[in-house]
């Protein structure tokens, strides 16, 4: 129940840090497009800053790149197999349906959690073995 709790608290910071509170209050104000945005905006950040964070682990870097590289494709396959009959462009997010952009920011929100348990065994050395922080197994 804790690790739910600090990764929801986690994510919610990061976005409370875009500016994206209003939108919570008024979700009907916002398109689909303007959430899929703030979602890929929130990923983009997590990413960004776990790179800074571990930029002295080379090894990490790769790995960790290349997990990411592996969810996009994953991303993009379970995209076309919610919408077999669409070309979509999800490099770009142009021309997608509403229903597309809404399991497009589904995915990419989820992915945002899974970045989010690196951020928090930054923030909170020590809490679980389970949390994946590479310090705990070694600096090349």
């Amino acid at each position: 129940m804790n690790r739910f709790l600090l990764l929801t608290a986690a994510l919610f910071l990061g976005l409370a840090a875009l500016a994206l509170p209003t939108a919570w209050a008024d979700p009907k104000a916002y398109t689909t497009e303007e959430f899929l945005y703030s979602a890929d905006s929130v990923l983009n950040g997590n990413y960004q800053r776990i790179l800074r964070e571990h930029a002295d682990q080379p090894a990490f870097i790769a790995k960790f790149k290349a997990s990411q590289r592996a969810w996009l494709q994953f991303r993009n396959a379970e995209m076309a197999a919610l919408f077999p009959h669409d070309k979509m462009d999800l490099a770009h997010g142009e021309g997608l349906t509403e229903a597309q952009q809404q399991w497009l920011t589904k995915l990419t929100e989820e992915r945002s959690i899974q970045l989010v348990r690196w951020l928090s065994c930054m923030e909170e050395e020590g809490i679980s073995d389970w949390t994946p922080c590479p310090d705990r197994h070694g600096k090349e």
